[in-house]
């Protein structure tokens, strides 16, 4: 049985991962709709209730999470999932609608203009059947694959498992993301020596992904190692954090970030291509009807994009 203080801990988590994953309190208290002041006491309750742990370090310009806060992110992000799950499924039970279709995508897919278009035809091809798209980790999508919490996942991934099956929906390309006003915005071509003495922003150790691991590996290999000043939960996360000056980063070139990081310029790197497969992924031996029109619904989106 839950004490007083667990439920209390579970109620502020929400306002935990809205300020973790936006990295800034006033995007945060827009995205929750409340007044910050409220937010912050929220938070600040939470840290009390957890032993006077501290979550997020303050900055002139936003917050980054401790150590702490990384650890707390992933598990916040894996109850209230659960607690969703367990919510839509007792009131579709009760109203006796078919179940939700239920499609997970990592914090790297966010911004990817393939998940937006997909998310679109499998909303369109279950009409009967709310499509249910959480942001997951990679790791929590791999297991709510596996006990069937996920009907499928959208990530970037390489290898898979045997116990999965999977099909490439898009090949992205991810190229450096700086400052409009920054002095290498408008130049000519941009080469991995000009940013040896940049900050950058990259993905989180507590959360390893295709990208860190392609990105590093990269780097490795041509005896390169860049200025990492902080770590950001997702790419959105990251896109504001570049917004606001705080370093460079790595998205999609087909994230669609314009109106919400008008500030925030897409370039490549002439002697670093990075690219990934973003698959969709599924357990093997489902044989599911709502599988089979699922794939077939992505495959035909995948086979009319250009």
């Amino acid at each position: 049985m839950k004490t007083s203080l667990e439920v209390a801990i579970i109620r502020q988590l929400p306002y935990f991962v809205a300020v973790a994953e936006e990295l800034n309190f006033q995007r945060a208290s827009e995205r929750l709709n409340i007044a910050q002041s409220a937010l912050s006491r929220r938070i600040r309750d939470l840290e009390r209730d957890l032993g006077e742990v501290p979550l997020f370090v303050r900055h002139a310009r936003g917050v980054r999470l401790t150590p702490s806060g990384e650890t707390l992110l992933e598990d916040a992000r894996e109850i209230l999932g659960l607690v969703e799950r367990a919510a839509s499924r007792a009131r579709q039970a009760a109203q006796g609608h078919e179940a939700p279709l239920r499609i997970a995508y990592s914090p790297g897919a966010i911004l990817s203009s393939s998940v937006g278009n997909l998310l679109k035809a499998f909303d369109a091809a279950f009409p009967n059947a709310r499509t249910e798209a959480v942001l997951t980790p990679v790791e929590a999508i791999l297991a709510g694959i596996r006990d069937r919490s996920f009907l499928a996942g959208l990530l970037y991934i390489d290898e898979v498992d045997p116990a999965f099956a999977a099909m490439t929906v898009a090949q992205e390309e991810f190229f450096l993301a700086l400052p409009a006003g920054h002095r290498l915005a408008g130049a000519g071509a941009i080469r991995l020596a000009e940013l040896l003495e940049e900050d950058f922003i990259w993905y989180p150790k507590s959360q390893p992904t295709t990208i860190r691991q392609l990105l590093e590996g990269e780097l490795e290999r041509r005896g390169v190692s860049l200025r990492i000043v902080m770590e950001s939960p997702s790419a959105e996360a990251t896109l504001g954090l570049v917004s606001n000056g705080l370093g460079l980063g790595f998205a999609p070139a087909s994230t669609h970030w314009s109106q919400s990081f008008p500030d925030v310029v897409l370039r490549r790197i002439e002697d670093l291509r990075i690219s990934a497969e973003m698959k969709l992924l599924w357990l093997a031996d489902d044989d599911s009807a709502m599988l089979t029109k699922l794939i077939e619904t992505a495959c035909a989106t995948v086979s009319a994009e250009p």
